[in-house]
């Protein structure tokens, strides 16, 4: 039992945590609890959500909500629940692990640039153990929007106040992206990914802890701001 919980030692202390988990490659718990609390937090989206006003407002938009009848408005609000269910359950079970193996392989990467040697089941270990901080902030957010009577879905990005983007939610689109950015769970995530690069490559801790938070920032001006930006997102 101490050693399947070995993992949720990098929340508590994650100086000494991380390496030791990283060490012995146990990454089935931050892998299980990742998926867990992302499916808790779909799940509770699903029972929150304004559905019926989210699929009026777009049938209005479109002109077709005078064109519908009532069966079929009751009919697409039904799709909509379920689509947004099994999404969010979908990204939850299937997505996750992915993510994961993706982060493992830049680390992987990362430490060949750096002419360090990292063991790849260090580095998936490394980058399961960096959800860690994120499924906290999952179950949180599943926590808080259970709370509510409804929810639609730009309230979703400010129901948990974690980033400067929810506490300014007045920002114009680019700044919004990049405050959102700036969030509490995403640099703890980030913070443990150098520590476990750290323990997989044999780095310092100060230097493992600058990759970390330099992969994120790479990670954030290529997809969040960059690519976003792109797509004329207009919110984080």
């Amino acid at each position: 039992m101490a050693t399947l919980a070995q993992p949720a030692r990098t929340l508590a202390d994650p100086v000494d945590g991380v390496a030791v988990a990283v060490e012995n490659a146990r990454f089935g718990l931050p892998m299980v609890a990742a998926m867990v609390t992302g499916c808790l937090a779909s799940v509770a989206y699903f029972l929150r959500w304004d559905s019926a006003t989210h699929v009026i407002g777009e049938l209005t938009a479109s002109g077709e909500l005078q064109r519908s009848t009532e069966s079929e408005i009751a009919e697409k609000i039904l799709t909509a629940q379920r689509v947004a269910l099994i999404g969010g359950l979908g990204k939850a079970i299937f997505l996750t692990p992915l993510l994961m193996l993706l982060l493992a392989v830049a680390l992987k990467l990362t430490a060949w640039l750096l002419g360090r040697s990292a063991p790849f089941a260090r580095c998936f270990t490394a980058g399961a153990l960096a959800f860690l901080p994120l499924s906290v902030g999952q179950l949180a957010l599943a926590l808080v929007t259970l709370r509510q009577a409804a929810v639609s879905a730009s309230q979703m990005a400010i129901l948990l106040p974690s980033n400067l983007a929810a506490l300014w939610p007045s920002l114009p689109p680019a700044a919004s992206r990049a405050a959102s950015a700036v969030d509490f769970f995403s640099l703890w995530s980030a913070a443990v990914l150098g520590l476990g690069f750290s323990a997989a490559s044999g780095m310092s801790r100060p230097r493992g802890l600058a990759v970390g938070l330099l992969l994120y920032a790479m990670y954030v001006g290529v997809f969040v701001i960059g690519m976003a930006g792109m797509r004329g997102g207009g919110g984080p």
